[in-house]
């Protein structure tokens, strides 16, 4: 195999593995704020989120995690 076709399966392999990381993040946030009963505001403000739009966006896919979250 060339070096090119490695670094791309390497690549898809490192995509796969964030991507599954990040559906795992948004379903345990889902379940944090079901299990809480919370809103996506007042989850934000116990764990370091911006806000609740940010809550929102995480959950649904429409943005994904930075390392401090």
């Amino acid at each position: 195999m060339g070096n090119n076709n490695k670094s791309r399966i390497e690549r898809l392999s490192l995509k796969k593995t964030r991507d599954i990381y990040f559906d795992k993040f948004r379903r345990n946030l889902r379940i944090l704020r079901a299990g809480q009963d919370i809103s996506a505001v007042e989850l934000s403000k116990k764990i370091p989120l911006k806000n609740g739009k940010r809550c929102i966006d995480l959950e649904y896919g429409r943005a994904n995690p930075t390392t401090e979250e």
